[in-house]
């Protein structure tokens, strides 16, 4: 969610779906970061994935994926 300054409601930025691996959803999102131009980062942990969202958009991108190995 994001609020503008003095707004009484948020805006759905990023997500609010199910939860899902396309680019408008997430799975387990666990991190989020925006920089200096309002884009958004978000760690999709379910997903192994990092999103990036720019600003305005109504759905995000891949910025890079892992795959943790389990022991």
């Amino acid at each position: 969610m994001k609020r503008m300054k003095d707004a009484k409601e948020g805006i759905v930025s990023a997500g609010g779906q199910v939860k899902g691996n396309s680019l408008t959803q997430l799975y387990s999102p666990t991190g989020v970061m925006f920089n200096h131009r309002g884009n958004v980062y978000l760690a999709d942990n379910g997903n192994d994935r990092i999103m990036h969202w720019p600003r305005g958009s109504a759905e995000g991108n891949y910025c890079c994926w892992w795959k943790w190995k389990k022991k």
